[in-house]
């Protein structure tokens, strides 16, 4: 099985989820350790607990696949509004944007914020 980055991390949270599920349903449901096998009672305490926390992961999931969308637009769109003011900032100045390139507009930047922050 070959991972990659994001993929490796994925396996990472699905563990961690499913050992916090184990860990949860069992200190709710499991009272007797003398015994190897599940009473009836907790038995169905964990099919219960985990069902539940199944489908509360399932809802939290699919919430998530709708509003993530949203918040990476919306992110998108405020650092392209604070790199239009950057821009409008630095031709204020004299600066000819048009003519840089994108690395040396934040170079321009920065040194401008370094700048500001010193005075």
């Amino acid at each position: 099985m070959n991972f990659d980055a994001d993929g490796l991390r994925n396996f990472k949270d699905f563990l961690l989820t499913y050992n916090k599920l184990s860990e949860s349903c069992f200190n709710r449901c499991i009272v007797n350790l003398n015994d190897r096998i599940l009473t009836a009672e907790e038995g169905h305490c964990m099919d219960s607990c985990v069902n539940k926390l199944t489908n509360l992961t399932k809802k939290i999931t699919s919430v998530y696949m709708v509003e993530q969308p949203r918040i990476n637009e919306k992110r998108l769109a405020d650092a392209q509004a604070e790199a239009d003011r950057t821009v409008a900032k630095l031709k204020e100045q004299g600066i000819d944007t048009d003519s840089l390139s994108p690395q040396e507009i934040a170079a321009a930047a920065m040194q401008e914020r370094t700048r500001q922050a010193s005075s």
